[in-house]
C-alpha cells in the first residue's frame, strides 16, 4: 500500500478540525467520530462483505490467513480477541464494584456476569439490538459489555455469578437473599 503524502495527511487534518468527514470531505461528522454517517455505513458494509467473502473462502474473517480448525479466526486473531474480551470484562467488573458476585461473593471470573439490578435485562438487550441494526434479536456477552463501556458504565447494573443471576431472573430472588426459616 502506498504511503499517503503530506498534502493528503494535511487535508485530512484540516477536515477533522473543521468537523467535516475526513473520508468524503462533504458532510458533517458524527459527534465523537471523524467520519459522516454515510461513510461509516459504507465502510461497515464493505467490511461486512469482505468478512463474508473470507468466511466463504474458509480463511480468518479478520486477517484473511488460514483459520484455526473449528473457528472463523486464525490462532493469532483468536488470541487477540480473547485478550480483548478479558480486558473488556475487567473494565466492566471494576466499574461495577469489583470481580466478585454482589450476592454470594463468588470471585472466579469465568462464573461472573452483569445483572440488571431492577430486572428487565432481556427486554433491554432486545431493545438495544433493534436500535443498533433494526433487526429482532438481542445483544449479549461481549457486545453488551461494550455497550456498557461506550455508555460510560451507566448505573443500574451489578456483578453477579451466573447462579445468582439465573435464580434472580427465574425465581425473582436468589436463594442467598431469601429469609432463613
Amino acid at each position: 500500500m502506498a504511503r499517503k503524502g503530506r498534502a493528503t495527511i494535511s487535508r485530512y487534518g484540516e477536515r477533522v478540525k473543521a468537523g467535516i468527514c475526513y473520508t468524503c470531505g462533504k458532510r458533517k461528522v458524527v459527534p465523537g467520530k471523524r467520519r459522516c454517517q454515510h461513510c461509516i455505513d459504507a465502510a461497515r458494509k464493505k467490511s461486512a462483505e469482505k468478512r463474508e467473502a473470507w468466511r466463504e473462502q474458509g480463511v480468518c474473517v479478520h486477517c484473511g490467513k488460514k483459520r484455526q480448525a473449528g473457528f472463523v479466526r486464525c490462532q493469532k486473531c483468536l488470541d487477540t480477541h480473547r485478550r480483548h474480551i478479558v480486558n473488556v470484562k475487567t473494565a466492566i467488573f471494576d466499574a461495577y464494584g469489583g470481580a466478585w458476585c454482589a450476592c454470594c461473593g463468588e470471585d472466579t471470573r469465568e462464573f461472573l456476569t452483569v445483572d440488571h439490578i431492577d430486572g428487565g435485562g432481556l427486554r433491554h438487550r432486545r431493545e438495544l439490538a433493534r436500535t443498533r441494526d433494526g433487526r429482532e434479536g438481542q445483544i449479549a456477552g461481549t457486545s453488551f459489555y461494550l455497550w456498557l463501556k461506550r455508555n460510560n458504565f451507566p448505573p443500574g447494573y451489578q456483578v453477579l455469578c451466573w447462579n445468582c443471576n439465573f435464580a434472580k431472573g427465574a425465581f425473582g430472588i436468589c436463594p442467598h437473599q431469601r429469609p432463613k426459616t
